[in-house]
């Protein structure tokens, strides 16, 4: 079968080609969520195991799952790191909210207005 593709043959290059491409590491960060009535959060503890056992790093701010019934122990139990502040919160490379962001100089579009009809 000399000149066919197959399965096998695909599978070898691809491990060839992705072999030496590391995958980067994300920081990810989840802060409490402000807006009054909020109560659901973007991680639960299991997808933050499952984030950090693929090499990513998960920053939570204290206290940011226990409107969902999510204690910090649980995700700290889980890999992610509890950090104290907002600040800390808005170092990693990804904010993960359920609500719109707020303060740090981000473009924060109020929950009264609506996007655009327009289009560029």
């Amino acid at each position: 079968m000399s000149g066919t593709i197959n399965k096998q043959w695909f599978l070898y290059q691809e491990k060839e080609v992705f072999q030496d491409k590391r995958q980067k590491k994300l920081i990810l960060g989840i802060p409490n969520e402000l807006e009054k009535g909020e109560n659901r959060i973007c991680l639960t503890p299991e997808s933050v195991h499952i984030l950090v056992s693929m090499g990513h790093e998960v920053l939570i701010q204290r206290g940011a799952g226990n409107n969902a019934y999510y204690g910090d122990t649980e995700y700290a139990d889980a890999g992610a790191m509890i950090v104290e502040t907002l600040g800390e919160v808005y170092t990693a490379d990804v904010v993960l909210k359920a609500t719109f962001c707020r303060g740090y100089g981000l473009y924060a579009r109020p929950a009264s207005d609506s996007f655009p009809s327009e289009t560029l």
